[in-house]
């Protein structure tokens, strides 16, 4: 079984601040197209899903 034996950190606990997630399609729009494009080309990056991120793994 992978994973079972790694424990849990602080940081990969999501917190929740009750709000909900817009969905993927509503994100897309609101980054311009040419961003879009140049995510795409430069990192090989598509928008997949939306996701809360713990704020202590962003560095």
């Amino acid at each position: 079984m992978l994973g079972s034996a790694m424990p849990v950190r602080d940081e990969d606990i999501v917190p929740e601040d009750g709000s909900e997630l817009p969905d993927i399609d509503t994100l897309k729009k609101r980054i311009p197209e040419k961003t879009q494009v140049l995510m795409e080309e430069l990192f090989r990056a598509k928008l997949q899903k939306v996701e809360r991120v713990n704020p202590k793994k962003i560095k």
